[in-house]
């Protein structure tokens, strides 16, 4: 009889316990934030580094200027073009581009030998005056070497405009690079220090009990 009361009673419990796990199911899970966008990478001039050494080596012609036909002229004289060919380049191998390097190097040697032999090409190309003529005995193509030294004035004036458009050519258009930007880290949790007691009891081989109590501290 007891059974039989006592049934009713256990079939309401198995109900209500499968109802309450059917509403403690698992929590959804939150959305999943999307992943964070590479910025676009950002263009950086460095060209006025290059501008800066070159500066240089065209300061150290003037010292060379002032001392002129003394040991110290050539001094600076090679100094002045051991910087205007090996700085700039250096500038670009700083900053990870090898192959600007050596193109640069190429274009500052190359561009005024190309210039040279075009400038001192073109004066030797001129027409000539006629130096059996006594009107132009004057003229400084009619005198000794005169010629020579008119290709030679056309070359160095070659060499000069094509040291002037390396150098431009480099700080404007090599001296460029595309500088990568992280997404912002997100900032580290701060720490928090926490300071909690101990309490314990051990019991003795002898009997009894040996109590101690303690701080435990995380920093």
């Amino acid at each position: 009889m007891r059974f039989f009361l006592a049934l009713p009673l256990f079939a309401s419990w198995l109900l209500a316990s499968a109802v309450c796990r059917a509403d403690d199911g698992p929590a959804p899970s939150p959305p999943a934030s999307p992943p964070a966008e590479t910025p676009p990478p950002t263009h950086v001039w460095y060209g006025y580094q290059t501008l800066a050494t070159d500066a240089a080596a065209l300061a150290l012609l003037v010292p060379a200027a002032e001392n002129a036909n003394s040991p110290a002229q050539q001094g600076f004289e090679v100094g002045s073009l051991v910087l205007y060919t090996a700085a700039a380049p250096l500038v670009h191998f700083s900053h990870g581009h090898v192959g600007k390097g050596f193109a640069d190097l190429g274009l500052r040697v190359g561009l005024p030998a190309v210039g040279g032999l075009v400038g001192g090409g073109l004066v030797a190309a001129l027409p000539r005056p006629d130096c059996n003529n006594p009107a132009n005995g004057t003229q400084t193509a009619c005198q000794p070497f005169g010629l020579l030294s008119e290709v030679v004035f056309g070359a160095v004036l070659g060499v000069a405009v094509g040291v002037v458009g390396a150098v431009t050519f480099d700080a404007a258009v090599l001296g460029r690079e595309d500088v990568s930007r992280e997404p912002p880290r997100p900032a580290a949790a701060p720490a928090i220090a926490r300071i909690a007691p101990t309490f314990s009891v051990v019991p003795e081989a002898q009997g009894g009990s040996r109590t101690s109590f303690g701080v435990v501290g995380t920093f």
